[in-house]
Order: C-alpha cells, then sequence, then structure tokens
C-alpha cells in the first residue's frame, strides 16, 4: 500500500527507528487536513491516554513516535512499528502548542453500517466545534451510550482537535455520518422515540422518558434543524434553576446533564 502524500510504500516506515525521515514527517503534518486523512485512510492521535487506548483496542496504528521514557513505561505490541525521539523531534510531528510524549498515525476503521440495537442513541445535528464533538464522544463513552450517530455536515471525527478531546474514549465508541432525516426515520419504524434538546421543552425532571430513545443535540448557534424537528417526539429542556441571566447551555455541557439524569431513571 502507497502513501498517497510522499509516494512510498507504508512498509518503507520500518520497525523501531531512532529518528524520524522527511517522508514520515511530510505525512504527519498532512494529516493535519481532512482531505489527506480521508485520501490515506489514516489520523493522528497524540497523548498518552488516547494513544494506551488505542494500542488496547481493535485499532491499527501505522507507526508510533515517543520518547524514551514512554517506551519504557509501556508495553508495544511486536506488530507495532514505533521510532524513539526526543522532544525536538515530537514538537516537529505535533499539532499541539506543546508536543506530549507520544503521538501515533492510525488507520481509520472501515466503516460499517451497524444498526444499534441499544435502547439509547446519541445524535448530533450539526456540531461543528471539534472540542465539543470530542468531549460528547468521551460522555457517551461514560454514559455507556456505544453508537454515536452525525448528521453529514458535523464536524470530521478525525479532526485532531477532536480526537484529542475525546481522551481514548475514540476507541469505544462508533460513530458513523449520515443522512440525519432518513436514519431517523428508519429508526422510528424501529420503535425509537425522538427527543430534541431545546429552549422552552418539557422539564426533563418531570417527563416520563421512552423504552427505546434517540437522544438528539443540535448545532452550537442554531440548535436542531427544522427538518430533524419535524421528526421530533419530544422536546426536551434543562430548566435554568439560576438567575436567568443565562440564555443556554454549551452543547456538550447539556449532551452530560441530560444523559446523567436518562441514564439515573429509566435505563439504569
Amino acid at each position: 500500500m502507497q502513501c498517497r502524500i510522499c509516494g512510498k510504500s507504508m512498509d518503507s516506515f520500518k520497525l523501531h527507528e531512532t529518528m524520524i525521515s522527511k517522508n514520515q514527517l511530510k505525512l504527519v503534518k498532512a494529516l493535519k487536513l481532512k482531505k489527506k486523512r480521508e485520501e490515506n485512510a489514516l489520523f493522528v492521535a497524540e497523548g498518552s491516554k488516547t494513544v494506551s487506548d488505542i494500542l488496547d483496542s481493535d485499532l491499527e496504528i501505522m507507526h508510533l513516535y515517543a520518547d524514551e521514557q514512554w517506551i519504557s513505561k509501556h508495553s508495544i505490541p511486536e506488530a507495532v512499528p514505533y521510532t524513539v525521539i526526543d522532544e525536538r523531534s515530537l514538537q516537529q510531528l505535533s499539532f499541539l502548542k506543546t508536543a506530549q510524549e507520544v503521538l501515533a498515525v492510525v488507520h481509520m476503521p472501515k466503516k460499517t453500517e451497524v444498526l444499534s440495537s441499544d435502547r439509547l442513541i446519541l445524535a448530533l445535528d450539526g456540531v461543528r466545534d471539534p472540542g465539543n464533538m470530542g468531549t460528547i464522544i468521551r460522555l457517551a463513552d461514560w454514559f455507556g451510550v456505544s453508537q454515536v450517530i452525525c448528521s453529514n455536515d458535523c464536524v470530521d471525527l478525525y479532526n485532531p482537535k477532536t480526537v484529542q478531546a475525546t481522551m481514548g474514549s475514540i476507541a469505544r465508541v462508533s460513530v458513523r455520518y449520515t443522512d440525519l432525516s432518513e436514519d431517523l426515520q428508519a429508526k422510528k419504524v424501529e420503535g425509537y422515540k425522538c427527543y430534541s434538546a431545546v429552549l422552552g421543552g418539557e422539564n426533563m425532571y418531570t417527563m416520563p422518558f421512552d423504552e427505546k430513545l434517540i437522544l438528539i443535540m443540535g448545532n452550537e448557534s442554531n440548535g436542531v434543524r427544522p427538518e430533524v424537528m419535524a421528526l421530533t417526539d419530544k422536546h426536551i429542556t434543562i430548566p435554568d434553576f439560576g438567575s436567568g441571566a443565562i440564555d443556554s447551555l454549551n452543547v456538550a455541557t447539556a449532551c452530560s446533564v441530560i444523559l446523567s439524569e436518562i441514564r439515573s431513571r429509566s435505563f439504569r
């Protein structure tokens, strides 16, 4: 298999190197762009927690770069190629202001149309901020939501900032992009009820929850779009117990509060 950026065979990135080549640096830096990630079916993960979780998952690492101290403390599978490099070289590779001790280039999993049978599914409609997306995936992992479905205009899952914000949960939560309206319609046929998080909806603390539900979280500025709202069975709101001066909550914060309430009652 050839790298579409440097033209070299992927096999040319050998095991256990001690310096980075120009081609390796070129490949890693190019993966900051969505187009290059998609062309090569690769993404970058940084930080000990994220990389360790990926090592423990079914995701395949193409190459791992780490300092000597990190390598000495972690067990790396024999099949995973790695390069021991210094802080300066890690900073050259890193997308972060301050490089972490380890960075991995990871193969994207093959796309599968897995239809979840879980009673609780999370849907994201136009979430654009990579930090919010990554945090929501981490929340899904925490609250036992195995599948997140996203509208096609949501921020890219493999955006470096999204991957960083998941803190390793990207290795455990299934995320797929879809025509959200079509997907929700199909799920409604299966007996799911759609709950959209909105302002001015029903107080979530006093309402019952259906046996099978999809929680829909909308865009940071515009909320849930009209065509998705048309498929909504219930409009759900977190009541304001404070001064009333705050007009809304951050989408990831709201998602956390609502998932906690759902799990604490009907979905134990």
